[in-house]
């Protein structure tokens, strides 16, 4: 494909076709609070500074977070130098050709091929080059990171924080999901999901939220026992309807169960060591119950919607889902 500093194919910063890109359009349409800080690396030359902060273009943006991050730098690090590009007016390295800054900075425009840029950039996408050296020693991240979080109110940029999940069981065997926030703003309720296989979560159950600034422990009890290995996990909804998932929480119990295969099933699932039943209950996860024959060790489930169910033979549970 085409080379040269337009096409920087090797450095998926300067792609705009790679995952990263389309990552981070989505990030911004989901949340337009939020801030982009991308780091990179540079071979210094003699009369090179350490590091060299942009905002994707050469113009000042609305809200100056560069200024602000350099003032908390020469604080905290003050033996290294830095220039920003709009206002020191450094020549290389300038993150304008940077496609993550044309999507943040709400450009349509491929800058590299049309030689403009916004003439008000958002502010909120941060392009920080550093000398490659400094990249070699961990503490000097921590540093970093220490330097961005004085600089920038971050505690902001995201609706909630999560402080903890967990689970145990509760009373007539069911299962207690637990949860608490330390921090949420503008969050409507959680959703309560859970997985068979880790990949494909049904939803189970919904929360509403305090919405408390200074985060809540909240309580989901899960009625229908779901025996074996299976996973739960947690979608906060915002007013405006992004959503922000927690951790997974694998839950495992070992009460006796059926054996199931295939599962996923389609048409019929076999259940082993239970020919002498005549009849099994599948429970959706929101309540609804069927009762299906059982011959042969067979389940005819045709017209059984897709989805996750508890199949009960006997005393016997075990989690199934429907393809």
């Amino acid at each position: 494909g085409p080379s040269g500093e337009n096409f920087r194919t090797s450095d998926v910063a300067h792609n705009d076709s790679s995952a990263f890109h389309i990552a981070s359009e989505c990030l911004r349409s989901a949340n337009t609070s939020l801030y982009f800080i991308q780091l990179h690396g540079f071979t210094q030359e003699m009369t090179d500074p350490e590091f060299i902060f942009s905002n994707g273009t050469e113009n000042t943006p609305t809200t100056d977070y560069l200024v602000s991050l350099d003032t908390v730098f020469a604080n905290t690090l003050p033996s290294l130098t830095v220039d920003l590009v709009h206002i020191d007016g450094a020549t290389k390295l300038k993150g304008t050709t940077n496609t993550f800054g044309r999507v943040l900075n709400s450009y349509p425009n491929d800058i590299c091929l049309s030689g403009t840029a916004p003439t008000t950039p958002s502010g909120r996408f941060l392009h920080l080059e550093q000398y490659k050296e400094f990249r070699e020693y961990a503490e000097n991240y921590d540093d970093l990171a220490t330097i961005i979080n004085t600089a920038i109110d971050c505690s902001m940029a995201l609706p909630l924080r999560w402080l903890s999940f967990s689970s145990q069981s509760g009373p007539k065997e069911a299962i207690a999901l637990t949860w608490t926030t330390s921090y949420e703003h503008e969050v409507s309720h959680f959703v309560v999901e859970t997985s068979l296989d880790r990949q494909h979560f049904t939803p189970i159950g919904q929360v509403p939220s305090t919405n408390h600034p200074l985060g809540s422990t909240y309580q989901f009890e899960v009625a229908t026992p779901i025996f074996g290995l299976h996973y739960y996990r947690l979608k906060a909804v915002d007013f405006d309807g992004s959503i922000w998932y927690s951790q997974v929480l694998p839950t495992n119990t070992t009460e006796a169960q059926p054996r199931l295969y295939p599962n996923p099933a389609k048409d019929r699932v076999r259940i082993e060591g239970h020919h002498e039943m005549e009849e099994v209950m599948l429970t959706s996860l929101q309540g609804a119950t069927w009762t299906l024959p059982l011959e042969q060790g067979e389940v005819d489930l045709t017209g059984i919607p897709a989805g996750m169910y508890v199949i009960s033979v006997g005393v016997e549970r075990q989690l199934l889902r429907v393809e």
